[in-house]
């Protein structure tokens, strides 16, 4: 990684902190939620509201196809909190034969989308981040502790296995990985990963099982009784609890501390 690129991930690193506090920023509230070219996707795919600020997602996803995991080398705020917790752990690479998960992680979560329930968006390094950060403004609750829990699992885990997180497991790092292979395929060049047959069947059952996924979470989550109130503007239930990402975003941008979280977002 280049001097240059330390300097902008740590840039990055401070942007998303002040982002993400309960400070009066407007459109910027939760900005790199905008700049995850993995929730653009997923949210064009699942037909979600598009605004303005979500070209910033499609312009990432440019110089993604340009530059391998560009995203994650200098925007990424949970993978430089990863870097620096992984710098006190272990050394070496104990997990090497660990598989590629995040492509798998990565395609599910596409199909998901695709079928209309983007259902992953919430393991989105991103989201994790805000999520998190939900505890500045919304106090301690069951759903802030969770999305805690999930925020300091991946970070904990750099201790006993550095960089396994950023490099096999997280699905925006698998969609980054894809869009560089398919850039190979599209420049008439095989993937530099992961080239065998089965590989490419297993991502092909993968997607087939996040299809369904797609099918049947919204169906499920709006046969239950809603008592949550939706934030103005939502979906309707079913679409609205399988496409929220727990990110705390619309709670931290309204005005008037009105919205709070619930874990259960359909109760029977």
């Amino acid at each position: 990684m280049t001097n240059l690129s330390r300097r902008m991930r740590w840039a990055s690193l401070a942007l998303a902190i002040v982002t993400a506090l309960p400070l009066p920023l407007g459109g910027l509230t939760g900005l790199h939620l905008w700049l995850s070219p993995s929730l653009f996707l997923q949210r064009l795919l699942g037909r979600g509201p598009l605004v303005p600020l979500a070209l910033l997602g499609f312009a990432v996803l440019v110089f993604v196809l340009w530059r391998e995991r560009w995203f994650c080398r200098h925007l990424c705020p949970t993978g430089a909190l990863c870097d620096v917790v992984a710098a006190r752990g272990r050394r070496g690479r104990p997990w090497d034969g660990v598989p590629w998960i995040n492509k798998g992680l990565a395609v599910l979560g596409l199909a998901a989308a695709a079928a209309g329930a983007p259902i992953l968006a919430f393991a989105d390094p991103v989201a994790l981040f805000y999520g998190g950060g939900k505890i500045l403004h919304l106090g301690l609750s069951v759903a802030v502790i969770a999305s805690l829990v999930g925020l300091a699992a991946v970070l904990v885990s750099n201790l006993v296995f550095p960089h396994l997180w950023c490099a096999r497991l997280c699905p925006l790092g698998g969609f980054q990985l894809l869009a560089w292979d398919l850039r190979g395929v599209l420049r008439g060049k095989a993937s530099s990963r992961e080239e065998r047959p089965s590989f490419g069947r297993r991502l092909f059952l993968v997607a087939g099982a996040g299809v369904g996924l797609g099918l049947v979470a919204p169906r499920a989550a709006a046969g239950g009784r809603s008592t949550a109130v939706r934030p103005p503007g939502a979906l309707p239930p079913g679409s609205f609890e399988t496409t929220c990402c727990r990110c705390g975003n619309c709670a931290r941008a309204c005005p008037t501390r009105v919205i709070h979280s619930s874990i259960d977002l359909c109760e029977p």
